[in-house]
């Protein structure tokens, strides 16, 4: 068990702090500076230095490694790492930070480790306001995903997966108004501890998918996590003291749970990917109407699986339910289109293959690449229905009520489609808001038999005419003014600008 958090955390800094071997010069001042303190590191490098800095080779990049772990674990080494990685990250950043710093107010910063594409969304929202929007992230899964980034915000910009380089950054930055991007946990890569730890003087808007502390009890977790549990709750309760205000997208009443848990008067709003005109995509051309075969789509992440189909942790994980949900649905003669977050390499995870062999055994079931939210909606609106359901049994579960008060964030992408969703019903929020809309049909895990008969009777004309009707009422040009509101309450002279259209 983790006795001492700050240092637990401190030693979480280091433990990806690289140097990348792309500056000779720095590489060379680094190596120089580590020799002088730590004698034992010139034996690695034979007086070979120059080699090293200049080769490339794999060799190099083995000796360079070796260099960079010694200094992470050597108190007397540390500073030298951080100094260099901050020089790194202030000279990759320089064009970056020139220009957010001569950019005039209001301004926001985004802050993420994979940025989601919620972020994408309310960038283009913001900026349509007349605000920029500029973005930081230490990792893009998929480089096809930049152009993307680079459209949609005023500047955009990946740095290494060093948050000391982050830190370098921040400081340049001096930005006023943060919008951080917080995971559930965080920890191998604590980056919203180390932004709220390094902010400044700026106001840090905290950005929450899911929420450890409305989705388990402590002792259940320590069940599976008995060494990390106390520092993930630990976490959560210091982005809650040091964050400035909070999204989520939870009902109110699971928001006032998370307000008592932590017990605070901050600002918590429920905020969604709302339908965007700019990615909404309708057509009336459907695969069905060629063959009579009802599809459905599910586009998102896949669960590790056992080789026999298993998962961990049953209880208290829900996505390893998938396959077999998939399995009851096509064994209604209803075809399943699976599309990959284009964020996540699903060949890396164990499973895949068991996905594959359906995809190669069962003929209404199929596996697609994922694609970018300013294309998915054209490429599933010829499919009928988007599938945000899962077979499980509440009983079997070890999970927080609050938890199911969660909004499955997909279901946007398929409004944006204009093809009615499927979801579980056990989720009541997101059930409620979609049979109160006509959005598309509710069921229980214990009901996905019925699946076929509901679909037959359901109307379906009614339900798209519903959708479009939603998705203006309900646009993220109108929810945005839910952000710009909280902003401007955080800073009074932020200002949100023209409320015109401008072109992005």
């Amino acid at each position: 068990m983790i006795q001492d958090f700050d240092q637990f955390y401190r030693n979480l800094l280091f433990r990806k702090a690289v140097l990348p071997n792309d500056n000779p010069s720095l590489l060379r001042d680094f190596l120089d500076s580590v020799c002088r303190v730590e004698p034992k590191v010139n034996e690695i490098l034979s007086g070979s230095s120059q080699i090293v800095v200049d080769s490339g080779t794999d060799e190099s990049t083995t000796i360079i490694n070796a260099v960079t772990e010694i200094s992470r674990s050597t108190p007397a080494l540390r500073p030298i790492l951080e100094e260099y990685s901050r020089k790194y990250g202030l000279e990759l950043a320089q064009e970056f930070i020139d220009d957010y710093r001569s950019c005039a107010k209001p301004k926001v910063l985004f802050v993420a480790a994979v940025p989601y594409f919620q972020l994408v969304r309310i960038s283009i929202a913001l900026r349509r306001r007349g605000i920029h929007t500029y973005l930081l992230n230490l990792n893009l899964s998929d480089n096809a995903l930049t152009g993307l980034y680079d459209a949609s915000f005023d500047r955009h910009l990946t740095l290494p997966d060093n948050l000391l380089t982050l830190g370098a950054v921040l400081d340049a930055l001096e930005a006023p108004l943060i919008y951080l991007q917080v995971s559930m946990a965080e920890f191998d890569f604590p980056i919203s501890s180390f932004v709220l730890e390094n902010k400044g003087a700026a106001k840090c808007v905290c950005e929450f998918y899911d929420v450890l502390s409305l989705y388990y009890e402590k002792e259940i977790l320590r069940r599976y996590y008995p060494d990390s549990t106390d520092y993930h709750f630990h976490f959560e309760d210091l982005v809650f003291e040091k964050g400035d205000a909070f999204t989520c997208r939870f009902h109110p009443s699971a928001i006032e749970d998370l307000r008592r848990n932590h017990g605070t008067t901050k600002e918590i709003v429920e905020f969604h990917p709302y339908p965007l005109s700019d990615f909404t995509a309708y057509t009336d051309e459907k695969e069905s109407d060629r063959d009579g075969l009802i599809r459905l789509v599910y586009t998102g992440r896949i669960t590790q699986l056992d080789i026999n189909g298993e998962f961990a942790m049953p209880e208290i994980r829900l996505g390893g339910y998938f396959l077999e949900t998939f399995r009851r649905i096509t064994a209604q003669g209803l075809a399943v289109e699976l599309f990959t977050d284009p964020h996540f390499n699903i060949e890396s995870r164990e499973g895949f293959e068991l996905y594959m062999e359906m995809a190669t055994k069962d003929p209404f079931f199929s596996m697609n690449s994922g694609y970018p939210p300013h294309e998915l909606a054209r490429e599933i609106n010829k499919f009928d229905f988007g599938l945000n359901l899962l077979g499980i049994d509440k009983s079997k579960l070890a999970i927080k009520e609050t938890q199911f008060m969660a909004v499955g964030t997909k279901i946007f992408t398929y409004l944006e489609a204009g093809i009615p969703v499927i979801v579980s019903r056990e989720w009541e929020y997101i059930s409620e808001i979609v049979e109160e809309n006509g959005l598309g049909i509710a069921l229980l895990g214990s009901e996905i038999e019925q699946l076929g008969q509901r679909i037959k009777c359901f109307d379906y004309d009614q339900s798209v005419e519903s959708i479009q009707k939603f998705n203006i009422d309900n646009s993220l040009q109108i929810h945005i003014e839910k952000l710009t509101t909280l902003f401007t309450s955080l800073i009074p002279d932020w200002h949100a600008g023209t409320q015109a259209d401008r072109s992005v």
